[in-house]
């Protein structure tokens, strides 16, 4: 995050560049993968993402990005 200079939010909603890893993993114990089929197809989604997730999933890198379907 200081490399890109991006922040987010830490547990007292002030900007951070430097979030724990408790706080992070927090943050994405919401997020769920959701299956519907559809005609005989599954479909698969993410749910629950936000803009702060999204940034720090692209933060990741590419894998990650696939991983929850964000690639560019």
């Amino acid at each position: 995050m200081r490399e890109t200079g991006e922040v987010i939010p830490n547990q007292l909603k002030k900007p951070t560049q430097k979030p724990t890893f408790k706080w992070i993993a927090f943050l994405f114990m919401g997020i769920a993968e959701i299956n519907v089929w559809i005609n005989g197809e599954m479909h698969q989604e993410i749910s629950n993402l936000n803009d702060n997730l999204v940034k720090i999933i692209r933060l990741f890198g590419p894998d990650c990005e696939k991983y929850y379907g964000l690639e560019r």
